[in-house]
């Protein structure tokens, strides 16, 4: 008796098992097993602000690793796509020396703070983007599928640095700063490095039949630092701020078709972080929808306006 109940228990354990295994989403096929960040120097005033997470990344060992560059590839100027995915940043790659100083101004906690920049930016993208394309925002899909995928995701991609192709040796090459909303200046050009993302193919494949969408953006990682260097007023202690979003495009046939950083500036006396999402953001948005290739906004043919012509009255003479 006690022989058949055992064998009863370790059948049932030995299914129960089986169905856990089936339900498990296999992340292996994918290619990287684990998350990881570029090696690099971060500077005194730039820590990491999530320290609880930090035990999920791995960082390099070798101060000196292989380097990997990104060709950003021309594709044929009629190329068609369908759906665009917006993959927010893991909130590890996410770094800041302001949090609790935008946190009081705004009497939010850092963690609110963290939470509404990333929320943030990826809201800003998808709605530049969205005039052209549908939009599969995985940041906003709370579905048990769609952030089982975002946490796919996040364990299959690895980082590193790339060469920005928007970076210009030439001080006289180099574009004009643009201005707008209150105070914000992009620099991207003065970037000669940017955080790239390494999407396997596999991953693509199978997001693209899950979800249908073709072309992939994704937000690599956010920079929020203090310029103690530069002051603008030295009576009052007022610096400025860069706020730098790193990121990378992908199809779903694995093809890199660009990636770049984007550095908006703007004045330190803006801790409020409504503000510094207002004025800021949208500017950074507009610089990576911009290079979302693929079909133009979708415009009204405009028709020639007809002249109202009058029809002659047939006269009959008396």
């Amino acid at each position: 008796m006690k022989r058949l109940i055992s064998s009863i228990l370790i059948a049932l354990l030995g299914y129960s098992t089986m169905a856990q295994e089936a339900l498990e989403p296999d992340f292996e096929d994918f290619g990287t097993e684990e998350i990881t960040t570029p090696s690099r120097e971060k500077p005194n005033n730039k820590t990491p602000s999530n320290q609880t997470q930090q035990q999920d990344l791995v960082m390099p060992d070798d101060e000196n690793p292989p380097e990997k560059t990104h060709i950003n590839i021309q594709l044929p100027a009629n190329k068609k796509y369908s759906k665009v995915m917006i993959i927010p940043y893991n909130p590890n790659m996410y770094f800041s020396d302001a949090d609790d100083a935008i946190a009081k101004a705004s009497n939010k906690t850092p963690e609110e703070v963290r939470r509404m920049f990333r929320q943030g930016i990826a809201y800003d993208v998808s709605i530049r983007i969205l005039p052209r394309y549908p939009i599969k925002n995985m940041l906003y899909d709370t579905s048990q599928m769609a952030q089982r995928d975002l946490y796919l995701i996040y364990k299959n991609i690895s980082y590193h640095k790339a060469e920005s192709p928007s970076y210009k040796k030439d001080e006289e090459n180099k574009p004009n700063d643009i201005t707008s909303g209150e105070n914000p200046i992009v620099q991207s050009a003065s970037l000669k490095e940017y955080i790239a993302a390494e999407a396997p193919k596999q991953m693509l494949q199978y997001l693209y039949e899950t979800y249908g969408t073709d072309l992939f953006v994704f937000i690599n990682q956010f920079d929020l630092v203090t310029n103690y260097k530069y002051c603008t007023d030295r009576a009052i202690n007022n610096f400025t701020r860069d706020v730098i979003v790193h990121f990378s495009i992908y199809d779903k046939d694995g093809n890199y078709l660009y990636g770049d950083a984007v550095k908006v500036t703007f004045n330190k006396n803006t801790n409020h972080i409504d503000e510094i999402i207002l004025h800021n953001f949208p500017v950074i948005a507009d610089y990576i929808a911009k290079h979302v290739p693929g079909k133009a906004s979708p415009t009204k043919e405009e028709k020639p306006e007809e002249k109202p012509t009058i029809k002659e009255k047939k006269t009959t003479s008396p």
